[in-house]
C-alpha cells in the first residue's frame, strides 16, 4: 500500500492495447489532459507479454514446470529484463523509472527461486552459440568430460500459481509506485497488456481498465505504405488482409470483457464529445477534471490521418480488395 493511503497502485492502472498503428496514442494523449492522471507517455511497457516476459515465465514455472523449465525460463527472463533496463546510450525503462525496474526485478526473481545449484542442459550450451555447443559436445564425445561447461547455474522455482500471481502483482506495483505523484491518481501505462489473450493478464492486477483501439484498415494500409515505412505491415493488399485478420483473432471475446473498452480511432475524431465521455466514465475519472482540453489530442488536427483512401486514387484497386475482404 502507498504511504498515507489504503489504495494500492495496483487498483489504479489504465492502459491502451492496440494492433500497431491503430491510434491508441490518441487515447493516451486525451487522458493525459485530465488532472489526477500520471501518464508515462506512449512508451510501451511490454514486460508482461513480450517473449520471455512474465506470462512466458508463468508457463515455465507454473503451467509446465518440467525439470528443466524453471531454470531455463528464469534465465531467459533475467536476460530479457536486463535489456529492458537500458544503459547510458539507450535508457529504455530507466528513463521513466530510474532504478525501480532493476531493483524490483531482482526482488521479484529472488522471491520465486527456492534453490539454485550448478547444472546445465543442452539449451544452456546453445545459448552460448552454435559453435560453442558443437565443440563442447564434440569434446564430451571424445573425452567423456564436460571441460567446456563450468559454473553454469540453474534454478528451481517450486511455487504455486497463487503465490506467483501475488508476487507478480507486487512486482508491477513496485515498478511503478514512484511514478504515481498522488495515491488518488490514476496511472496511464501504455501497452502493459496485449491486444490478444487479454484475460490471461488480468490476474496480475487488482483492477485495470483497458482501452482496445482499432482503426479503418484502409488507412492503416496506406499509412504504412506512404507515411511510416516501418516494414511491419505487408505491402500487398492480399497479404495485408490476412495479417489484419490474424492480429484480430477472437477480438469479439476481448471486446465483451468488462475490463475492456473498445474504441475506434475515427470515433475519437468525428464523434469526439461522446467518445470522450465514454472513455472518462469507463476509466472512473471525473469529467470535471479535464483541465487541459485539446492540448494533447486535437481531433481537428488528427483528421488529416483519416480517410487516406481519398488522397491516393492510384490505390483504388488495392483499396477495393481490402474493402471487399474486410
Amino acid at each position: 500500500s502507498l504511504v498515507g493511503s489504503e489504495m494500492c497502485i495496483r487498483d489504479r492502472f489504465l492502459t491502451c492495447a492496440s494492433y500497431y498503428g491503430t491510434g491508441s496514442s490518441a487515447v493516451t494523449d486525451l487522458i493525459s489532459e485530465y488532472d489526477g492522471v500520471d501518464n508515462l507517455t506512449d512508451y510501451e511497457f511490454r514486460f508482461l507479454h513480450d517473449p520471455y516476459g512474465v506470462r512466458d515465465l508463468q508457463y515455465y514455472l507454473i503451467d509446465n514446470p518440467n525439470r528443466h523449465n524453471s531454470g531455463f525460463g528464469l534465465k531467459k527472463f533475467i536476460k530479457y529484463t536486463k535489456f529492458l533496463e537500458g544503459n547510458a546510450l539507450f535508457k529504455r525503462y530507466r528513463h521513466f523509472l530510474g532504478d525501480a525496474f532493476a531493483t524490483e526485478t531482482k526482488k521479484y526473481v529472488d522471491s520465486l527461486i527456492t534453490t539454485s545449484f550448478n547444472a546445465y542442459w543442452q539449451y544452456d550450451l546453445l545459448e552460448r552459440g552454435k559453435t560453442y555447443y558443437f565443440f563442447s559436445r564434440l569434446f564430451y564425445k571424445i573425452f567423456r568430460k564436460d571441460l567446456f561447461v563450468k559454473n553454469i547455474k540453474t534454478y528451481v522455482c517450486n511455487v504455486d500459481k497463487d503465490y506467483f500471481i501475488e508476487r507478480t502483482k507486487e512486482y508491477a506495483e513496485g515498478i511503478f509506485k514512484n511514478a504515481l505523484t498522488s495515491p488518488d491518481n490514476f496511472l496511464m501505462v501504455d501497452q502493459i497488456v496485449p491486444s490478444s489473450n487479454i484475460e490471461d493478464f488480468l490476474p496480475y492486477f487488482n483492477d485495470i481498465r483497458i482501452f482496445l483501439v482499432d482503426r479503418d484498415p484502409r488507412d492503416l494500409y496506406l499509412s504504412e505504405k506512404y507515411v511510416w515505412h516501418e516494414g511491419v505491415v505487408p505491402a500487398s493488399p492480399e497479404e495485408f488482409v490476412e495479417w489484419y485478420k490474424y492480429c484480430r483473432k477472437d477480438q469479439k471475446r476481448y471486446i465483451e470483457n468488462e475490463n475492456v473498452c473498445f474504441l475506434r480511432f475515427e470515433d475519437m475524431i468525428y464523434d469526439y464529445e461522446n467518445t470522450k465521455r465514454k472513455i472518462v466514465r469507463f476509466a472512473g475519472m471525473d469529467e470535471e477534471r479535464h483541465v487541459n482540453p485539446l492540448s494533447k489530442f486535437n481531433p481537428e488536427i488528427s483528421k488529416k490521418n483519416t480517410k487516406l483512401y481519398l488522397k491516393y486514387p492510384q490505390e483504388k484497386e488495392n483499396i477495393k480488395i481490402i474493402e471487399e475482404r474486410l
